[in-house]
């Protein structure tokens, strides 16, 4: 009878735990989402180049890149987020 009550009382704590988990889980998955679509600030965007298929081209294109590569990219950014503070006014 008393590996029953035991049982029954980690299996309470084991539940509790995974529910605090799990509630941990969505309210950190709620403010990202909260944050990164509250567009009072600018969201930061950082590229990461991953081999994906592992190959030597793919690495060397991957080596060859500099922050000059994304240049357009960013200034584009840089206009279209003028643009957007503009049309606020």
């Amino acid at each position: 009878m008393t590996g029953q009550t035991s049982g029954g009382f980690f299996r309470k704590i084991r539940i509790l735990i995974l529910l605090y988990v799990l509630l941990m889980v969505a309210c950190t998955a709620w403010l990202a989402r909260a944050r990164s679509t509250d567009w009072d600030d600018p969201l930061a965007v950082t590229i990461y180049p991953i081999n994906g298929d592992g190959s030597e081209t793919t690495q060397d294109h991957i080596q060859s890149l500099s922050v000059l590569t994304f240049k357009e990219i960013e200034d584009f950014f840089n206009e279209e987020g003028w643009i957007l503070a503009w049309r606020r006014k």
